[in-house]
């Protein structure tokens, strides 16, 4: 029998490192994310921070610790790992991973090597995520995360997309189907912001932001510029003053984008283009 350095017994399954009956681990094991212990649950030993419960080989460890990406006074990140809402199927498959578990999948070690100190220090595939085709040599560098039914995905090209891909219960069905599919896309070459939506049974369509409000700027600007009066009067035609025409086309193209962009804060003005 194998026990921790507070006397917890080890199970037989988990390899350690040491010599006698008290051994310290410096392994790094593949687990799976059971159960998240928020700072209120009764549970949670510190209080403060969120902690997990991984089962690990046929072991169980609770209060693991998530590491962090930054853990300064104000700046940080806190991200909640998805624990499992399925039980073992019993199967005995792969003593590497814990089969039918849902959970993420995650690699844990132990603070200084007290295994009563579980840390996770990140993720691996998940052995039942299939929905998602295998990275491939001609998709070059690139980086890509799902996040509660949310898809970030930059391409090799520069392109950065958001795509609401849809999220998905235990068995993988989509919960939000009528908001699946659509997304915003930052062309990495030009720069443009395109969206696609999906509303009921209608197509997915792509849109340019402010591109129809621009053009029709332009024309009824243009109208006016170009026109041989701009009105009438008791007193007849009246033309437009030529050192204020002189004015109003250095200035064409700031008044243009100025009011496309004031009135696109407020509403959502788009042009249908091609898929």
């Amino acid at each position: 029998m194998k026990y921790a350095l507070d006397g917890t017994p080890i199970s037989s399954a988990v390899p350690t490192r040491g010599s006698g009956s008290v051994a310290t681990d410096f392994g790094v094991y593949r687990g799976t994310v059971i159960r998240t212990v928020y700072p209120d649950d009764e549970d949670n030993s510190s209080g403060e921070r969120v902690e997990y419960v991984v089962e690990c080989r046929g072991q169980v460890y609770p209060n693991a610790i998530n590491m962090r990406e930054a853990g300064g006074v104000f700046n940080y990140k806190e991200r909640i790992r998805h624990p499992s809402t399925k039980d073992q199927s019993g199967q005995g498959l792969d003593r590497s991973k814990n089969e039918n578990l849902n959970g993420e999948s995650v690699f844990l070690m132990f603070l200084a090597g007290h295994s009563d100190i579980p840390l996770i220090i990140g993720a691996d595939r998940h052995g039942l995520k299939k929905d998602k085709p295998r990275p491939k040599s001609s998709d070059g560098v690139f980086d890509v995360e799902e996040f509660n039914g949310i898809e970030f995905l930059i391409d090799k090209d520069s392109n950065f997309t958001i795509t609401q891909v849809g999220r998905k219960n235990e068995n993988g069905e989509i919960l939000n189907a009528d908001a699946a599919n659509s997304f915003i896309k930052i062309d990495g070459q030009t720069g443009n912001i395109g969206i696609g939506f999906k509303s009921g049974t209608f197509p997915i369509e792509p849109m340019v932001l402010g591109t129809v409000l621009k053009n029709l700027f332009d024309t009824v600007f243009d109208a006016v510029l170009n026109a041989a009066s701009i009105g009438t009067s008791a007193m007849g035609p009246v033309f437009l003053d030529p050192g204020i025409r002189a004015a109003l086309v250095s200035a064409k193209q700031q008044f243009v984008t100025e009011a496309a962009t004031n009135i696109l804060s407020q509403f959502a003005f788009v042009e249908r283009g091609e898929s």
